[in-house]
């Protein structure tokens, strides 16, 4: 965090040092032609141009990258990275329409989880709340539906309960709980912070962001 854009600048060279000190120190090196730098900003300020100079190299920030098979983007709406995903359904989507016909509901279910639920599983804690998410949980409709033989009309909440398959919600939920529990270390709770007996004591308490922030991936 940085209280104007300067400071933001003085800060990434700071960090950009320490990493190529660490890479140096393990026999590694940084690679300034691929290492991308993204200011995460809000859809106001999309004509925001971004750039630092770190050794008297122009540095200019990306609109778009790729880091650990998540499709990132400066205002985090997760357009790009949906959009890849709706293919992968799409061929799941095909998969089980073809295997329909010759399987029971069981060999279906391995499909599903094998092609369907680990593609949506990956990352969901990120993209799970997205406006985009809509057209995952769009496309698993589809498949349930194909899965159980059912039409279009036929509503899908007792069928994920026939199938006992999550909803793309249900699933991000559980994904952020088993993420929290695991990671309670690193969150502050009102508890913590004052000791008054509200009924919210026990509540995570929100943080607060007013500025992008960057992100340095190698």
């Amino acid at each position: 965090m940085a209280k104007n854009d300067e400071e933001l600048e003085t800060k990434i060279n700071c960090v950009i040092e320490y990493m190529t000190g660490w890479f140096s120190a393990n026999g590694l090196a940084l690679n300034m032609e691929k290492t991308n730098i993204m200011k995460f900003t809000s859809s106001y300020h999309q004509n925001e141009a971004f750039q630092i100079i770190y050794q008297k190299k122009i540095l200019t920030g990306t609109n778009n990258t790729k880091f650990l098979g998540l499709e990132l983007d400066k205002n985090i709406s997760w357009k790009n990275h949906v959009q890849k995903f709706i293919l992968k359904l799409s061929s799941a989507c095909y998969l089980v329409r073809r295997m329909y016909p010759c399987c029971n509901l069981n060999t279906l279910k391995i499909i599903y989880f094998a092609y369907v639920h680990s593609v949506m599983e990956y990352g969901i804690s990120f993209w799970g709340v997205s406006v985009e998410s809509k057209r995952i949980f769009q496309q698993q409709k589809r498949i349930i539906r194909i899965m159980t033989g059912s039409t279009s009309r036929i509503s899908c909440r007792t069928l994920f309960q026939k199938l006992e398959i999550l909803t793309l919600t249900s699933q991000y939920i559980l994904s952020s709980m088993r993420f929290l529990l695991s990671n309670l270390e690193i969150f502050t709770f009102n508890a913590s912070v004052h000791n008054i007996n509200t009924s919210c004591i026990n509540q995570q308490r929100d943080s607060q962001c007013t500025r992008g922030v960057p992100i340095i991936i190698a």
